[in-house]
């Protein structure tokens, strides 16, 4: 059974190297960052369990929202993987 899809292989192709380098380079950062010694697997699992939040708040009168983002739950020993691979707000 094969199956079709409407991109071309030349877009496949350049889909799958782009995502190869992007996660190259995430296991890149951590290694240098965080000093991990894992798998790419353990890291995709790892940085997923990280999730936060986009804050908006509404000032006084009349005035710009001021958006954050912000942790809502993040294991200690992953605070460090995910700031170094970027993916929690500095």
């Amino acid at each position: 059974m094969t199956f079709t899809t409407s991109r071309s292989p030349r877009k496949e192709s350049t889909l799958r190297s782009l995502s190869l380098l992007l996660v190259r380079v995430l296991l890149r950062r951590a290694q240098q960052g965080a000093h991990y010694r894992g798998t790419l697997w353990n890291l995709i699992q790892q940085v997923s369990r990280i999730r936060t939040a986009t804050v908006t708040e509404r000032q006084e009168g009349a005035g710009r929202l001021r958006v954050y983002e912000q942790v809502k739950e993040c294991n200690p020993e992953l605070t460090r993987l995910g700031r170094a691979v970027g993916a929690l707000p500095s």
